[in-house]
This record gives C-alpha cells, structure tokens and sequence, in this order.
C-alpha cells in the first residue's frame, strides 16, 4: 500500500481530455503503422508538448517586440 501511495506523489497530478472518436482512430493508426511511440498516449503527449513549445516561442517574440515599441 504505502508504495501505491509513493507512485502517486511521484507521479504529479493529471487530468481527462476527451477527443472525438475519429480522431483517436487517426491516432491509432498511426502509432500503429509508424510504431514511433509505445502508445496514443505517448503521441498525444508529444504533439501537445510540441505545440506548446511553438507557441511560447512565438508569445516570446511577441512580447520581446512589443517590448521594443513602448
């Protein structure tokens, strides 16, 4: 038991996203046919993070340029 309790502090907290049904069939397919990741989650996680990281680049050159305007 108190390892249970262990593998959840370690393991942070998170959250449900639903996605429409075709969507995740896409997914699967392609984790699938490519094998690139072990699951769809490990895809997901991926693009979002990827994603994520476009768009603070793009929030940082942004501000930097407003920053120079004012």
């Amino acid at each position: 038991m108190e390892k249970a309790k262990e593998k959840k502090k370690t393991r942070g907290s998170f959250s449900s996203i639903s996605f429409p049904t075709p969507l995740i069939k896409e997914i699967e397919n392609i984790v699938e046919e490519l094998g690139y990741w072990p699951t769809k989650t490990a895809f997901i996680r991926e693009a979002v993070m990827e994603k994520l990281e476009k768009h603070r680049k793009e929030l940082e050159t942004r501000r930097a340029r407003e920053s120079t305007m004012t």
